[in-house]
C-alpha cells in the first residue's frame, strides 16, 4: 500500500514589499468564495486591502510559500500594544487543507507572544461556519454574532477572541 505524497511545509515569514501586488492577487483570488457569499466579487468590488503596504512596512503581514510561491497570506492590525484583531487569512484554493491558514495562525500567535499582545481578535461570516469552526479549533471563543460595523452588508457575522495571557 502506496502512503499519498506529503505536502511540503510551507515557508512563512514576513511579506516583503516587492510583494504587495502578488499578495493582493493572493488575497483577491482566496476571498472570492467568502465574497460571493455576501453577494460581492473581487473583480467588481473596490479593493479593500489598500492598506497592505502600510502592514507590510509594520510587520504585520505574513505570506505562506511553498516551492517559492506566496499561496496564503495573513494581516493583522495593532488594536492597542496589547491586542490584535487578525484582519484576514487567506490561502488560495489548490492549497486548502493543506495545514498552511494554521500555520499562518500559528505564527501570528508566535509573534504577538513576543511582542506582548494578550489578545487576539477576529470576526468572520456567520454562514461560513467552516471558518468559524476552524478558529475555534485554534483555541478562539465566540463572543457574540452581529452585523459588521463597517455597513458595507449587513450580514451577520462571528466576533471571536483568544486570550494569550
Amino acid at each position: 500500500m502506496t502512503q499519498p505524497p506529503l505536502r511540503p511545509q510551507p515557508d512563512i515569514r514576513y511579506l516583503r514589499s516587492q510583494e504587495s501586488d502578488w499578495a493582493n492577487d493572493v488575497i483577491n483570488t482566496a476571498f472570492d468564495r467568502y465574497l460571493a457569499l455576501i453577494g460581492l466579487s473581487s473583480d467588481t468590488t473596490q479593493n479593500p486591502y489598500d492598506y497592505l503596504p502600510e502592514a507590510i512596512a509594520e510587520k504585520r503581514a505574513w505570506a505562506a510559500l511553498v516551492d517559492g510561491q506566496i499561496v496564503g497570506v495573513a494581516l493583522v492590525d495593532a488594536v492597542s500594544d496589547s491586542s490584535w484583531q487578525i484582519d484576514l487569512v487567506g490561502v488560495l484554493e489548490d492549497h486548502a487543507k493543506a495545514g498552511i491558514g494554521r500555520a499562518l495562525m500559528q505564527r501570528i500567535e508566535t509573534e504577538a507572544r513576543n511582542r506582548q499582545v494578550l489578545v487576539l481578535s477576529l470576526n468572520t461570516l456567520d454562514t461560513a461556519h467552516w471558518l468559524w469552526t476552524f478558529y475555534q479549533s485554534l483555541g478562539f471563543r465566540i463572543l457574540h454574532r452581529a452585523p459588521p460595523k463597517h455597513g458595507f452588508d449587513d450580514n451577520l457575522r462571528v466576533f471571536m477572541e483568544k486570550r494569550l495571557d
